[in-house]
């Protein structure tokens, strides 16, 4: 299992940020993750089978849901 450190910064308010565990066979997946509209867009596709991506992913809509699917992500990827 790998963990990832996401950020959204956002200028008028506190970036966001969220630790979400990886699994091995996707870490190359999650290292072409760019912008906000990849990083929804993964946590969609697997919020219906995995718990942990659907509460990112709802937190994601809520805390940054106004901004553009072009705005830039920036995940920072680790082994534990």
């Amino acid at each position: 299992m790998y963990g990832a450190l996401i950020t959204v910064s956002r200028e008028s308010e506190p970036d966001f940020s969220v630790i979400m565990p990886i699994q091995p066979g996707e870490y190359e997946a999650a290292q072409r993750l760019r912008t906000l509209g990849d990083l929804r867009k993964w946590l969609e596709e697997r919020a219906d089978d995995d718990e942990v991506a659907a509460s990112i992913w709802a937190a994601l809509q809520q805390e940054v849901g106004s901004l553009s699917n072009h705005y830039p992500v920036d995940i920072r990827l680790e082994k534990p």
